[in-house]
């Protein structure tokens, strides 16, 4: 019974504690809450914890902006 107490104690406080092990979103669940940035991403603004929020740095005004794509119809030719 002791275990059982333990293991749900531990399990409640690794949910609540801020050093969990996946970072914290931020900026419309688009950035992640980071110590210092990866090379490619940029600082937006700061989060709760005193870290910065950072994104790539292809996300712009909080749309994920994507090269467009090609689309490429087939119409048959024997059409009767």
């Amino acid at each position: 019974m002791k275990l059982l107490l333990a293991f749900a104690i531990i399990s409640f406080l690794a949910q609540t504690t801020q050093g969990s092990w996946e970072s914290r979103r931020c900026w419309n669940d688009i950035g992640r809450c980071r110590r210092i940035c990866r090379s490619n991403e940029k600082n937006h603004s700061q989060c709760t914890n005193k870290q910065k929020c950072c994104s790539n740095s292809f996300v712009k005004s909080g749309l994920k902006s994507s090269s467009p794509k090609s689309v490429i119809i087939a119409i048959p030719s024997n059409l009767n």
